[in-house]
Parts: C-alpha cells; sequence; structure tokens
C-alpha cells in the first residue's frame, strides 16, 4: 500500500492526476520487482518444488526445505551438513564432498525449480509489454490502462507461480491457497476493475500532468476530452 500512497501525495501536492502517476509508476515497479526475484535467487529464498528439469537450481542455502538423504544421491543432489544456529544469528549451510558416507539422518539439497528466475524474466516481460503499450498511443493511453494490466498480469502469475513454489510457513502446508494466492485476488479483481474503466471517463479519458494545465491541449486531446455527440469543437 506503501506505493500507491506516495503516488495519491505526489499527486495531490504537484497537481497530477494520480491515475496518470500510477500508470507510469508501475514500469519502474515491475523492474524493481524483477530485482528483487534476483535478491532471491541468489540468497536462495522462495524456492520451487523439486523437479528434473534441465535448468533445475541446487539451493544448498536454503536448510528449511533439506530433504533426508537417500542412496545413491539423485541426480544433481548434494549431501548438506546438519545445519546449526551460529551466535551471529545465522544459519549454517555447508556442503558435504561427493563421497561423504550418506548416514541414517544426513540431508541433501535436491534440483528445484528457480521460481525466482521464472518471476524476474516474467516481470521484465511485463515492463516490455506496458512499455509497448505506452509508446505506442503516448500521451493518449487510456488513463487506468497500463495500472490495470500491471495488477492483473502480474498477479496471475504470482498465483499460477505459486503452484511451483515450497511453502514459506508451516500453516500453509495442507490449505488448497497459499497466502500469496489468496493476497493476489484483490489485486487481480481491481485491475479487472480499472481496465474495465480505462478510459471511459469523457471529462479525463488520458489522465494529466502540470503541464497539461499549463499549455493548450493538442485539438484531439480536446476532441477525445468532449462527450459523445458534444458540437463544442
Amino acid at each position: 500500500m506503501g506505493i500507491p500512497l506516495a503516488c495519491w501525495l505526489f499527486a495531490r501536492n504537484n497537481k497530477f492526476d494520480t491515475l496518470w502517476v500510477l500508470d507510469r509508476i508501475v514500469l519502474v515497479v515491475c523492474i524493481g520487482g524483477a530485482l528483487i526475484r534476483l535478491g532471491n535467487f541468489m540468497n536462495s529464498e522462495i524456492g520451487g518444488y523439486p523437479t528434473t528439469v534441465p535448468w533445475a537450481v541446487v539451493f544448498p542455502r536454503d536448510t528449511q526445505h533439506l530433504l533426508p538423504a537417500t542412496h545413491p544421491l539423485p541426480a544433481g543432489a548434494v549431501q548438506v551438513a546438519h545445519p546449526v544456529r551460529l551466535p551471529s544469528g545465522d544459519v549454517s549451510h555447508q556442503v558435504l564432498p561427493a563421497d561423504a558416507p550418506i548416514g541414517l539422518y544426513s540431508l541433501m539439497a535436491v534440483p528445484r525449480h528457480p521460481t525466482q528466475l521464472y518471476e524476474a524474466l516474467y516481470c521484465l516481460l511485463l515492463v516490455s509489454l506496458l512499455y509497448y503499450c505506452w509508446h505506442r498511443t503516448k500521451e493518449r493511453t487510456p488513463r487506468g490502462l497500463l495500472l490495470g494490466l500491471f495488477l492483473v498480469l502480474l498477479f496471475t502469475q504470482r498465483f499460477l507461480g505459486e503452484f511451483l513454489k515450497e511453502a514459506q510457513v508451516a500453516f500453509e502446508h495442507d490449505n488448497l491457497l497459499n497466502q500469496g494466492q489468496l493476497l493476489s485476488l484483490p489485486p487481480i479483481l481491481v485491475g479487472l476493475w480499472v481496465l474495465w474503466h480505462a478510459g471511459k471517463d469523457s471529462k479525463n479519458p488520458y489522465g494529466y500532468a502540470p503541464r497539461d494545465l499549463d499549455d493548450p491541449l493538442p485539438p484531439e486531446r480536446v476532441v477525445g476530452s468532449l462527450p459523445a455527440g458534444s458540437n463544442e469543437y
């Protein structure tokens, strides 16, 4: 909620149309989302379920999702020492040598879906789509179109992508939908509502920035802002 609130305050204090600001800020949010997921990947966070796909990744630092070791180890798996809480508060993660004996209580990290990279790539594709939509129409971009597309497409991907992820908290294990999926539903519904109303305000179909208030509107924007059937222009 911080970003929409900040955009509203910025728009109110600087004479911008709030949806005009939100339509453009989502481009930056997509890039930020991609960088966040790359950070998750490097920190071995929010990994996916075990898989045998060729691009699977092993996350030995993800000590919460280590599995009991089997003999022989699955293809690509590595044996990991039992994690220990260090005085600093961190949890140790030590990969054992390939020839280390496999005991009764040994643990292993197996190849998993790199869901963080899936989401990072999706964010980059999404920002490309949104930029294309804006670049095609620029100042005539229907008010709310980019925001609506962002909400629907991003959170639909998040909802579907959660089916590939390990549960992040214990109470999610037996639930049909996890917390991330439940939290994705309201933004999807809001996005659909915004898309339905995008550009339909006859008095303000494209939004405005301070320059639009100071400079005369181009004729095509004046016409576009008039109600249907008006003869004022």
